[in-house]
């Protein structure tokens, strides 16, 4: 519903990733200009979609690439941008290194803060989960992030819980042919007995 409400009510995102505000000039009265913004090489805008979204990555002052995060996404909305993203970078040694070394946490010749942050990848075991290391953030919540469910039935434990003062019940039984037709047959005869003595009476009336 959220989601809906936000695409429904065109909101800006206050992070800017939806809209890109623009002048033609630096005066005092000079019009500024919403450009919705594009994502996927511009083959997607803000302006017609609000699930567009495309690889989040880290650039110079010349907004060249200087890293591409793995299965990390950014797009017009941040709820959006999380729910298509993964944690898979976050179970990898070679994306966290790559990943530290970008932002100048792993690098001691760039000052970073090696000394003082340890990150380690985060263990992962296929054989004991359900779920699939590149699996998004959208389907873990879909799933309540609960892994597995494990179900125990004890009616004797929810007869205890409820302790009832008493029980009733219903039994459906399919009828045969034979026991309807004893059924019917005997409807038939106590009309015809009830007819027998009550008509003689109207009768005489």
């Amino acid at each position: 519903m959220f989601r809906d409400v936000t695409r429904g009510n065109g909101l800006i995102s206050n992070l800017g990733t939806t809209v890109e505000f623009k002048v033609d000039k630096i005066t005092t009265d000079a019009p500024i200009f919403a450009i919705p913004k594009t994502y996927n090489n511009e083959t997607c805008s803000c302006a017609t979609s609000s699930t567009c979204a495309e690889l989040a990555s880290f650039y110079n002052y010349t907004h060249h690439t200087v890293y591409t995060i793995e299965n990390i996404y950014i797009g017009c909305f941040l709820i959006e941008s999380i729910l298509h993203s993964s944690l898979s970078c976050f179970f990898s040694i070679s994306c966290m290194t790559d990943l530290m070394a970008a932002t100048g946490l792993g690098d001691l010749s760039s000052g970073g803060l090696q000394e003082i942050i340890t990150i380690s990848p985060l263990q992962f075991s296929s054989s004991t989960s359900n779920f699939r290391i590149n699996d998004t953030i959208e389907t873990l919540i879909y799933r309540l992030f609960i892994d597995y469910w494990s179900s125990e039935i004890s009616y004797e434990q929810y007869y205890n819980a409820c302790a009832p003062t008493h029980c009733t019940y219903l039994y459906e039984k399919r009828l045969n042919v034979l026991y309807a037709v004893t059924i019917f047959l005997t409807v038939v005869n106590g009309l015809l007995l009830g007819l027998r003595y009550v008509v003689p009476i109207f009768v005489r009336l």
